[in-house]
């Protein structure tokens, strides 16, 4: 198969299966869990750094620019430098990635993933029969509106899907602020201002690349593409759409890739009252198990002296504060209550 990312959060099943039956999918680590976990005491602690020193950890594009960033980080907490360098790189930063061409669409948490499972909580306090009859139905009403939204793409003749569309609109804005210089016939110099600072980024039609690396990293133009794009195709750009969207875009931001994917992706419901007419087939239920009576399980921790097996001293006894008696609480006693004679 095609390499490909998968995002995990290093649970070691899913680790061992992936490598398994993906071998040759490149695996990632979900950012926001490494987060989580170097906040913890035993690792770094949360203190002195933030969020936003991570982020900017992860997204450097070069390895040179990782190292700036990581010795940042190590002036303000050495463990959460470390604890981060510690991971392999190949598994989480921008850089390397970059360096060993693998596409992650920008998929850098697995919150995707735990925002579906949320949706099948009730179908696990549910018989077994009624699980898999909830996971079903929520499976055909997802795929139905997939095919629904497929065809509306088609219909509407919209060559990228909403995703990417929505994506295209963001960047066309944030476009509108650089300032471009074309340095030859495929590559354009396009520098962008970040509030007082200006950063260059050097654009090649040719390789489909940028220096930022975004445009390799997701599969889509940058916001630096999108303002050397009119340069490079010159007058004729507004009229060439189709080919511009075909050669800067991934395959699977192509609406008409979606609609294949999705047309024929029907999934059967099955009828819960067919399957069980007699009964036969209903959930079994759960029927605890007659045990030994409470005074045999519970053991006396003292040998036939009275004394504690474990260190050989005598053993406090509970006594009933009624009647002074060993062996029952007040609340349970039948014994005449105890006299005490104030004479």
């Amino acid at each position: 198969m095609p390499q490909c990312w998968m995002v995990n959060d290093r649970q070691k099943g899913l680790i061992a299966a992936g490598d398994l039956e993906l071998p040759n999918t490149a695996k990632g680590m979900c950012c926001k869990h490494l987060v989580d976990n170097a906040r913890q005491p035993r690792n770094a602690g949360a203190q002195g750094w933030t969020t936003s020193d991570f982020w900017a950890l992860q997204e450097a594009s070069t390895a040179a620019a990782f190292q700036q960033k990581l010795e940042l980080l190590r002036a303000k907490n050495p463990n959460a430098a470390k604890y981060f360098d510690g991971i392999p790189h190949e598994h989480w930063t921008k850089y390397k990635t970059l360096e060993l061409s693998i596409k992650t669409y920008g998929l850098r948490c697995s919150n995707h993933v735990e925002s579906e499972n949320a949706r099948l909580v009730p179908a696990r306090n549910a018989a077994p029969l009624g699980s898999l009859n909830h996971m079903a139905i929520q499976m055909a009403s997802e795929a139905n509106a997939a095919r629904v939204r497929a065809n509306k793409m088609i219909a509407d003749r919209h060559f990228l899907v909403d995703y990417a569309r929505a994506q295209l609109k963001l960047e066309e804005n944030l476009a509108r602020t650089c300032t471009v210089q074309q340095l030859s016939a495929c590559t354009g110099l396009v520098k962008q201002c970040n509030g007082r600072n200006t950063v260059d980024r050097t654009v090649d039609f040719s390789t489909l690349s940028c220096t930022c690396g975004d445009w390799q990293a997701t599969g889509r133009p940058c916001r630096h593409a999108i303002a050397f794009a009119p340069l490079y195709f010159g007058p004729t750009f507004k009229t060439i759409p189709i080919t511009w969207y075909k050669m800067g875009w991934d395959d699977i931001y192509h609406s008409e890739n979606y609609h294949l994917c999705v047309k024929d992706g029907a999934v059967h419901v099955p009828n819960m009252e067919a399957l069980m007419p007699d009964g036969t087939t209903e959930a079994p239920q759960w029927i605890q198990a007659s045990g030994r009576p409470t005074k045999i399980r519970k053991r006396s921790a003292a040998d036939a002296n009275g004394l504690s097996k474990r260190t050989g001293r005598p053993l406090k006894v509970h006594k009933c504060s009624r009647c002074n008696q060993p062996g029952h609480h007040f609340s349970t006693c039948n014994l005449p209550p105890m006299i005490i004679d104030l004479t």
